[in-house]
């Protein structure tokens, strides 16, 4: 159902989220769920949070992992946040 939540011009960022959470998971040894399910990076990838607080808003995204994670998060996010702000972004690589 995590497919659902995501609209065509968000699969770039989507794999992008996915790309990094696994070489995260493999770099820390634990499986790429623990840091963030598809679901998760799915919500991120389409509502793409600008913010600490917004960020928060994702369910499951608790204190912890937001800690440990949110920059990473956030700079993945960002350009694609401006890139879509400016109409920039065509949905094509």
């Amino acid at each position: 159902k995590w497919r659902e939540l995501l609209e065509e011009q968000d699969w770039p960022l989507f794999n992008t989220l996915r790309d990094w959470r696994n070489q995260q998971a493999r770099e820390e040894g634990i499986p790429p769920y623990v840091i963030c399910t598809n679901r998760q990076l799915a919500a991120i990838a389409h509502d793409r949070p600008a913010s600490l607080s917004k960020l928060g808003m994702v369910e499951g995204l608790g204190r912890a992992k937001l800690e440990r994670y949110d920059g990473f998060i956030l700079k993945i996010v960002e350009p694609e946040k401006k890139e879509n702000a400016a109409g920039e972004y065509s949905g094509t690589a």
